[in-house]
């Protein structure tokens, strides 16, 4: 296929971590956490560079040595803990604009703390962009059979409403979005306040391994315990 777009990752890796310090450097099957982002990036055919956004120099060193370049720093302004994914991903590419003369096309966004992705799905998504202009994002979503419901002005609403109690195999899903582990969306798309564009394509998750995204403790024990004993690998 031929392609002339600027695709590009970036991970965000911010030092300060409430649920678990120091978490993007975790250990993980013998790799810091941060690790299997980046791996997750060079598994694709498409993805050019490979950026992380950090404000550490310790985790800037990490990245650098697997294979990510970090440009520049980010500032502790957009490092705190209520600082949104779509503020930081605009700002570095701004910066990236300005300090280095470079505007990719196409974004693709992986979370450090989602791991267990299957690496095929990374190039679908992309692709989906590639082959379609018309397309803004595409990501992976997993297929839920449960009932939800919310509550609105305190009173519990019902959100799916559709063949609720019908068996599992006539149930219509509802799909819940996992850009943690992988979304490619065009530059265009990513503002301060939204990452996603008006026109999607999902990409269908069917996992065994339902989620698992690490912010304590019980999480990375969790994930370290599938890796032992269910044998199945971050970036599978």
């Amino acid at each position: 296929m031929s392609y002339k777009r600027k695709i590009i990752s970036v991970i965000l890796a911010r030092a300060g971590s409430k649920g678990l310090k120091n978490k993007n450097l975790r250990n993980l099957d013998g790799k810091p956490l941060l690790y299997y982002a980046i791996e997750a990036a060079k598994s694709s055919k498409f993805i050019d560079k490979i950026y992380v956004s950090t404000d550490s120099n310790k985790i800037k060193k990490i990245a650098i040595k697997y294979g990510a370049q970090v440009p520049f720093l980010r500032s502790k302004k957009l490092s705190r803990d209520d600082t949104t994914t779509e503020e930081t991903l605009r700002n570095f590419l701004d910066k990236l604009k300005i300090k280095k003369n470079y505007n990719p096309d196409i974004i693709v966004y992986f979370q450090t703390t989602d791991i267990f992705r299957k690496k095929v799905l990374i190039d679908e998504c992309i692709n989906n962009l590639i082959v379609n202009s018309k397309i803004d994002s595409s990501f992976i979503v997993t297929p839920l059979h449960k009932n939800f419901w919310q509550y609105k002005k305190g009173k519990a609403i019902r959100i799916n409403k559709v063949g609720v109690y019908l068996p599992r195999q006539k149930k219509m899903p509802i799909f819940r979005e996992d850009t943690g582990l992988c979304l490619a969306t065009r530059n265009k798309c990513i503002t301060k306040t939204k990452r996603i564009g008006k026109n999607v394509k999902l990409v269908l998750n069917t996992s065994k391994i339902d989620m698992v995204d690490i912010h304590t403790m019980n999480d990375l024990n969790l994930a370290n315990q599938i890796i032992k004993n269910i044998k199945l690998k971050p970036n599978f």
